[in-house]
Order: C-alpha cells, then sequence, then structure tokens
C-alpha cells in the first residue's frame, strides 16, 4: 500500500514538473523583455520611442535632439551619449536612466600673432563661442618665415608649451583660451631645454629657447654645461627627449637628430649625487681631493661641491675594490690621479665632462670591464672653424643619411678626392654617399666602429687606406682625433674604449692645448670646409706643391701587421649590422711612389696582401690608383678637382663591377 501511494506522488509531481516546463517555453506567450527609460529635461528632446523595451542582453537606443545652446554633461547606469545618441548595452533588469544637462558656458578664445611673419584665420567668425565649438585655425607665414607652431601659456621663447606643430589646428574649446603663434627664420632649428627638476638660474622661466638660423651644420649641438641650468645636490649629465629619460639621450654638447617639424623639445637629466659622508676628502686651499669611498652604490656621483668647496681632484686609490658600475664625474673635477680606480671589476660606464684638464689612460688599472665612455662638454668648442673640426658634419651625414647608404671611409685623400654628387649620380642614385675621409693620422678602425652602429641591412662600406698604420687598425686615439669630434663628443659612446689605447691620455693633451684658443660656437666652420656629404669643397685647381719623389713604399708589411685585428674587428661589426665591406686604394702622386712600388709583381704582392689579411672584399687594383702629377693639388694625396672627377668614375666602375659579381 505504501508503495503504490509513493509511486502515486512521484506520478504526480513529474506531471507538475512537465507542465511547468512546457508553460515556459517559447510559445507560453510571457513577455520577458525590460523597460527602459530615459529621463526628459532642459535642453533636450528625445526624438525617439521613450521608453523601450528590449530583451535580456540587448542595446537600449534613444535618440535625442540637443539645444545647441545646453550641453549633455553625463547620463548614468554606465549609459553612452554619442552622435545623438544614448545607448545602454546588456540591459538585464527595468531601468531609468537619468541625463545631466545644462546651459553651455560662453568662452572667448584669442590667437596672440606677429603680423611681421604670417597671418592667422579662424573658421569662427566670433572670438566667443559655445562651449564645445570645434574651431580651426590656419596659419599661413610670409616669404622666409617658417611657422614653429601654436603655444599656449606664452611664446615657446618665452617659456609657452606647444600644443600644435601644424599650420591648420583644430580644437574644441572647453574654456576660455590664449593662444600664440611662434615663428622663426625659415630653415632654422628650434631646440627647447626644460630645466625638468632644476632652474634656470636668474630666471623666472623653466626654460630656455634656442634658435639656430643658417647653419653649414646638418645637426644642432644641445647645449653644453655652462651654468644653464642649476639643481642642487644634483649633477647635469644630458637631455633627453622624454622627462622621464625614456626617449633619446643626448649628452651635453652633442649632436640633435631633429625632427621632420624642426623643433625638438629636450628636458635637462640629472643624477643624484652621492652623499659626503660616503667618501674620504681632504680640504686644501678651499679645493676638495677625494682620497676614498665608503660606499656601496651601483651608480657613483662625485658631488660638485662638499662643504661649499669644489670637488677638484680625485687621489690615487680613491676607488679601491669598489662595486659600483657607473662613474659619474662632475664638471668642477679637473684632476684625475693616475691609480684613482683600481680592481673594480663591475666598473663599466664613465660619465666624464671636458673640465678635466690632468688625466691620463693609468686612472684605471685592473678594470676589465670599463666600456663605456660618456663625454659632455662644460665649456664652448675651440676647433669647431678648423679644417679638423668642421669634419664633424661627416658624423651629422652618417647619423642623417636617408635610405641606403654608401660610405667611404679613409684619409684626406678620400675627403679630397671623392665627389659624393658624381658617385650618387653613377650609381644611378641608389645610395645616399657619405663622404667620411679625416686624417690620415687617426685609427681608421674608431670611424669604422662608430659607423656599424648606423650600418643596415644591404648598406656598403669602402675602406679606402693612404700608406699609414692608422688606416690599417693602429688603434691609437690622439689629439687630432678629438679635435674631429669637438663637436660631436657623441662619436665616443658608440665605441668600445678597451678598443683602443691612449684615449685619456690625449685628451689631457688636447683639452690643455685648446686653452689658449680663441673661443668659438658650435656653428662658426671655415671657409675652406665640406659640405653636407663630407667633401673637401674649395675649388682645387692645377697643382701648389712640390711632388716627392721616390718617398713611398706600398708595403705589404702595413697589411700583415698585428694591429690589423683592430681594423677587421671593425669591419666585421659592419658586416654583422648587414653591411657589405669593400677595399679600394688610396690615389698617390705616381712620382712619389718608390720604383719597386712601380713593378707590377709588387703591387700584386700588395693587393694579395689585403685580400688575405682585410675582412673586406678587393675591388680596386692599385695600378689605376697611381695617378699623374698633374691630379694632385697639394700633397702627394691631395687630388685636385680635375683629379677627384677622373677618381670618383673610376671608383664608380669598380664599385659596380663588384655589385655585378654579386648577382
Amino acid at each position: 500500500m505504501k508503495k503504490r501511494t509513493l509511486f502515486f506522488l512521484v506520478f504526480i509531481l513529474a506531471l507538475c514538473a512537465a507542465g511547468c516546463m512546457h508553460g515556459s517555453g517559447p510559445d507560453s506567450g510571457r513577455d520577458l523583455s525590460l523597460v527602459v527609460m530615459l529621463t526628459e529635461g532642459e535642453g533636450y528632446t528625445v526624438t525617439s520611442q521613450n521608453p523601450v523595451r528590449v530583451q535580456p542582453g540587448g542595446t537600449a537606443t534613444f535618440k535625442v535632439e540637443v539645444d545647441p545652446t545646453y550641453i549633455i554633461d553625463s547620463v548614468d547606469r554606465g549609459a553612452v551619449y554619442e552622435d545623438g545618441k544614448i545607448m545602454l548595452e546588456n540591459v538585464n533588469y527595468p531601468t531609468t536612466i537619468r541625463v545631466s544637462s545644462r546651459p553651455r558656458e560662453l568662452y572667448t578664445y584669442v590667437v596672440t600673432n606677429d603680423s611681421r611673419y604670417g597671418a592667422v584665420s579662424s573658421s569662427e567668425a566670433s572670438q566667443t563661442v559655445y562651449e564645445g565649438t570645434e574651431i580651426t585655425l590656419t596659419v599661413t607665414p610670409k616669404e622666409g618665415a617658417m611657422f614653429l607652431g601654436f603655444s599656449v601659456g606664452g611664446l615657446l621663447r618665452k617659456g609657452g608649451t606647444i600644443v600644435s606643430y601644424a599650420t591648420e589646428y583644430t580644437f574644441t574649446i572647453t574654456k576660455s583660451i590664449r593662444l600664440y603663434t611662434n615663428y622663426a627664420q625659415e630653415g632654422s632649428k628650434i631646440i627647447i631645454y626644460r630645466a625638468n627638476g632644476g632652474r634656470v638660474p636668474n630666471s623666472s622661466l623653466d626654460s630656455i629657447f634656442v634658435e639656430v638660423a643658417n647653419s653649414h651644420y646638418i645637426c644642432p649641438n644641445t647645449l653644453y654645461d655652462g651654468g644653464n641650468f642649476v639643481r642642487e645636490g644634483y649633477v647635469l649629465y644630458g637631455y633627453n627627449t622624454e622627462p622621464d629619460g625614456s626617449g633619446r639621450y643626448y649628452g651635453l654638447g652633442w649632436n640633435i637628430v631633429m625632427p621632420e617639424t624642426g623643433i625638438e623639445t629636450l628636458y635637462a637629466q640629472w643624477l643624484k649625487e652621492t652623499e659626503p659622508e660616503k667618501f674620504k676628502y681632504t680640504i686644501s686651499g678651499g679645493k676638495v681631493q677625494i682620497t676614498g669611498y665608503t660606499g656601496d652604490d651601483d651608480v657613483v656621483v662625485i658631488p660638485e661641491y662638499i662643504g661649499g668647496n669644489p670637488v677638484t681632484s680625485i687621489a690615487s686609490k680613491a676607488f679601491s675594490n669598489c662595486s659600483f658600475s657607473t662613474l659619474v664625474f662632475s664638471k668642477n673635477l679637473k684632476t684625475v690621479t693616475p691609480g684613482a680606480v683600481v680592481n673594480c671589476p663591475n666598473f663599466t660606464t664613465l660619465y666624464m665632462s671636458d673640465s678635466i684638464m690632468s688625466i691620463n689612460d693609468n686612472f684605471y688599472q685592473n678594470c676589465p670591464n670599463f666600456s663605456k665612455l660618456y663625454m659632455n662638454a662644460t665649456q664652448a668648442p675651440r676647433y669647431i672653424s678648423s679644417r679638423n673640426g668642421t669634419y664633424q658634419i661627416k658624423f651629422e651625414r652618417l647619423m642623417t643619411a636617408p635610405g641606403k647608404k654608401l660610405i667611404v671611409t679613409g684619409g684626406s685623400n678620400v675627403a679630397y678626392g671623392v665627389i659624393s654628387e658624381q658617385l650618387m649620380a653613377g650609381l644611378d642614385n641608389e645610395y645616399s654617399v657619405v663622404n667620411y675621409g679625416c686624417n690620415q693620422s687617426t685609427p681608421a678602425s674608431f670611424y669604422i666602429e662608430v659607423i656599424s652602429h648606423f650600418i643596415n641591412e644591404g648598406d656598403i662600406l669602402i675602406h679606402v687606406p693612404e700608406n699609414i698604420n692608422y688606416q690599417w687598425g693602429y688603434n691609437a686615439v690622439n689629439e687630432t682625433l678629438w679635435q674631429i669630434f669637438e663637436g660631436a663628443y657623441d662619436a665616443f659612446s658608440y665605441v668600445d674604449i678597451r678598443n683602443y689605447i691612449n684615449i685619456f691620455t690625449s685628451f689631457a693633451s688636447f683639452n690643455a692645448a685648446r686653452q689658449s684658443k680663441e673661443i668659438n660656437t658650435y656653428e662658426n666652420y671655415t671657409s675652406e670646409t665640406v659640405n653636407m656629404y663630407g667633401d673637401y669643397i674649395k675649388e682645387k685647381v692645377g697643382q701648389t706643391y712640390t711632388p716627392s719623389a721616390n718617398r713611398y713604399d706600398l708595403a705589404a708589411s702595413l697589411i700583415t701587421n698585428a694591429y690589423n685585428k683592430n681594423l677587421n674587428r671593425s669591419l666585421d661589426m659592419v658586416a654583422a649590422a648587414g653591411g657589405k665591406c669593400y677595399l679600394s686604394f688610396a690615389c698617390i702622386n705616381y712620382v712619389a711612389v718608390n720604383e719597386i712600388s712601380r713593378t707590377s709583381s709588387h703591387q700584386a704582392q700588395y693587393m694579395n696582401a689585403a685580400k688575405n689579411n682585410i675582412h673586406a672584399v678587393v675591388i680596386s687594383n692599385v695600378a689605376d690608383y697611381l695617378m699623374d702629377t698633374r691630379y694632385f693639388f697639394n700633397t702627394d694625396f691631395h687630388l685636385n678637382t680635375e683629379g677627384a672627377k677622373i677618381r670618383t668614375d673610376m671608383l664608380i666602375r669598380d664599385i659596380k663591377a663588384q655589385l655585378a659579381k654579386e648577382k
């Protein structure tokens, strides 16, 4: 009996469940839609159905027409107002959307414009407009003027902030505003320096505006540290395109690769000085000498002052068995004693200023990982208008040459004897040529290592060495190299200084020698100069010297010397970056080489030595480059203009022949 009763109850429950399921199906007729309503208010009208019904998870949409003198400030419940519609997505329960509206404010916009340089027009007839109005301002510069952009807070040269570089600027007004138009001489380069936590002495501004006009050079130099910015307890070690240092870094006196706008903003970069308590030091005559260091910082920054006295020297063994990786020499430092940094295996990087007058390569000892030098300027250049100094434009061309590059390195034989425009035209303008011929008595391996950092796939480097050890790998840095890079200290940041000798000793000699020379500017240059490609451009007519006789030997010993490893290391870096390495030969006055060097057997020996020992493809025949006396200008290596044209044609021929072999 109990079992029959239980079965009956289960059967009834099953029927009830089935009935419930049937009633909840799609044919049940129940409406599950949800009601969404939009509140009505001042300044707008709902032009679509209100309220609306939407299925669970659907979107409620309302069309609204807003009075031009009103603005919808907000809508709640997560709804969005856009393009005349208010929408609420993913509706899961009945809701009311509340709209907050208000009358639009009236704002004014004022444009301060110097009509001597250009005219400005507006899309709005009135300078008083409703909030939210879209305004387009258009500037038309006058002939000879360059528009720099619109700024707020004042003119750029008065500390204003750029809001648009374009001559047509569209913005939506949200408050009353004053805009400034900024102009400069056409072709100028503008750099705005921000103190970025520091200050400009004796000024209410936190910025410095620099206009470089009519410069011969491609890249303007950053401000050297002449006290333009100060920040107590910090050392200025450079600038950056971003305030937090995440952009491109430029040292002091370095070359700026300008953006297409012609205007760049740089932010001062600061390092906090290491606490004086971590140093041992003596004070004599009001000057501090660092004698020891007891800290364990990863970055050690020498203070500019301790107790109000300038820190001017570092004694021997002041930094012994230390763990730091980076050392920063502040600008008051004048003397670094031999053995100042010893047994510091983690030491890799030095920030050094050219305020130092006494230093040599023995200032560091047993520091096997010291490889990076960031050289900063604290004084104006002196050599910039000399022939060596003006060679900095070659580095600038290297950094800025567009497209595929063809770079020719060597001594002044290349500077005088390659015509870049002729070379480019002869190669169907497929390459941008960089004439990197400099002084023959400076290490070619240094230039080529620098160049390797700017090589892209398919670029070509052609080394054209003269008959001197520097051109075949001898790696001693000398005063001449420092003169060439006085306006381009950044070049040193691209080399591993372990690959070179005499860097610091030669710097001290260079720095001492230039103190007696006239102070110059980075923009000055000699009239006997080089063009934007790096070619020496003085018209070289006829012959102005007495040729040597039997002086030079095409000596294979130059090519087989142990120092060739330095040249090969740099060439390998070019190849690793995707570049092709070719070798050609310097032009020499035929009568200036000795008789044995005029023989085909001796020339073959010389060329075979190059083929077997140098990591570059020999593309030329040395005999072709022993040229007649009438083609030389003022030395046995400096071609006159006619000779340079002939030599450039020969180089074009040799390059084309090699490229044809590679197809």
